[in-house]
């Protein structure tokens, strides 16, 4: 029996599908002339589904023309087929392609069901990153449930693909106090000729159509690719259309950064005073922030409480904020340990610019609330919780900072081990 979120999604996708003929076939060969350029420069999500190791051993000349030209794709992995594609889903990420969890098409917890959408998530995250052996940033859903989304913006994923074409526009997740989140939704949009953003067949006029959509749209734009797309076409469209005419294709950090940032998700009445502010957490000594540091120097797997029972969390709190601010007090917010403990991104130790790790810092103490991030940017580079933990210890012991692969002290219990920052 499928769910009644399955059923809600087969009737969608039965709707887009008959909502105009989706032609199999177009004009042109594929060294016809492109016949639109935009005037604007171009925000595109390029996607490519694969399922077997055969489509994705097919893809490879695609995947290889795509990172010559400077074009990340986003590649949909369904968490069932991800272990099948362990084989070469890792040389695909290394090329600068992303990995996206696929749960178009499954059957999918209830609408309501946060924590089931929880597991759900994780596992299907867990699935594809092991099989890609790189982090998954996306997820792509069918649609979008506010639990799903919630779900979502916990686990610190960055870009929700949501193929709803009646999903609206681009957009922060809305979190169930109706603020926004850290997470940010992109739906389809479908042209009007029923074939939603894949392409509809491996032509110049098909790009042509990805074009003039994208052209006409506010945000990021996605665009299905075929597997039979043509490597040289979609090269020649690169240096034709997009490079000339300043498109992008975003990578999910790019994505969620072109999503605006600010909109107004929930209004209250003017006549209700706004919420109280979360009541502060405890003060940490210096001193005891600086043993903290000098006890995870060297290590390779974290310990669960560093000298005077300072947990991780308070020891990530603490070091972020006193990293960004060295002259503010140093007040521990109130925080939960990771949701889950994150598959490292590191294989071997790497130095940080002591400058762009401050500006993560900054960056990162005033979002410190609810609980600690599952990925963070430094300089470019995405950190685990732990390999950004241990680079801030460095700092703070006035070493040149380094990310390490280090491991959570328990992996499989709630929150890794890390314990809480200020309070119970």
């Amino acid at each position: 029996m499928i769910s009644a979120y399955s059923a809600l999604i087969m009737l969608l996708t039965f709707g887009r599908a008959h909502a105009g003929p989706c032609p199999a076939a177009g004009p042109g060969a594929p060294e016809a002339a492109f016949q639109v350029r935009p005037d604007a420069p171009l925000q595109l999500i390029l996607e490519l589904k694969v399922r077997t190791p055969a489509e994705l051993d097919a893809a490879a000349p695609l995947l290889a023309a795509a990172a010559g030209a400077g074009l990340p794709l986003w590649i949909r992995v369904r968490p069932a087929d991800a272990g099948a594609l362990a084989s070469a889903l890792p040389a695909a990420s290394r090329a600068g392609h992303a990995l996206v969890a696929d749960l178009s098409g499954a059957d999918a917890p209830p609408a309501a069901d946060l924590p089931g959408w929880r597991a759900a998530l994780r596992a299907a995250r867990r699935a594809v990153a092991e099989a890609g052996a790189a982090p998954v940033p996306a997820i792509a859903l069918g649609w979008a449930p506010p639990a799903a989304v919630v779900a979502a913006d916990e686990l610190g994923l960055r870009v929700v693909l949501v193929d709803d074409a009646s999903g609206g526009a681009p957009r922060p997740a809305r979190l169930a106090d109706g603020t926004a989140g850290r997470a940010r939704l992109v739906p389809t949009a479908d042209p009007g000729d029923g074939c939603g953003p894949q392409l509809p067949h491996p032509t110049p006029s098909a790009l042509d159509r990805a074009a003039r959509g994208a052209g006409a749209a506010a945000g990021p734009v996605r665009v299905g690719l075929p597997l039979e797309l043509p490597p040289a076409l979609l090269r020649r469209w690169a240096d034709e259309v997009l490079r000339p005419t300043g498109a992008v294709a975003l990578s999910p950090r790019g994505a969620a950064a072109e999503v605006p940032r600010r909109v107004a998700l929930h209004c209250r009445p003017m006549a209700e005073p706004p919420p109280p502010p979360p009541p502060p957490g405890r003060a940490l000594p210096v001193g005891a922030l600086d043993a903290a540091a000098r006890a995870l120097a060297g290590v390779t797997r974290l310990p669960r409480a560093l000298p005077g029972g300072v947990t991780l969390t308070e020891a990530f709190a603490g070091l972020v904020l006193i990293t960004a601010d060295p002259h503010a007090p140093l007040l521990l917010p109130r925080l939960a340990p990771p949701l889950e403990s994150p598959i490292r991104t590191l294989s071997s130790p790497l130095p940080l610019d002591p400058e762009a790790l401050r500006a993560a810092a900054r960056a990162l103490a005033p979002a410190l609330q609810g609980s600690v991030p599952g990925l963070i940017d430094v300089g470019g580079h995405t950190l685990t919780p732990g390999e950004l933990l241990v680079a801030l210890a460095d700092l703070r012991r006035g070493e040149p900072p380094v990310a390490r692969p280090v491991g959570d002290p328990d992996p499989y219990a709630p929150g890794a081990g890390w314990g809480r920052s200020g309070g119970p």
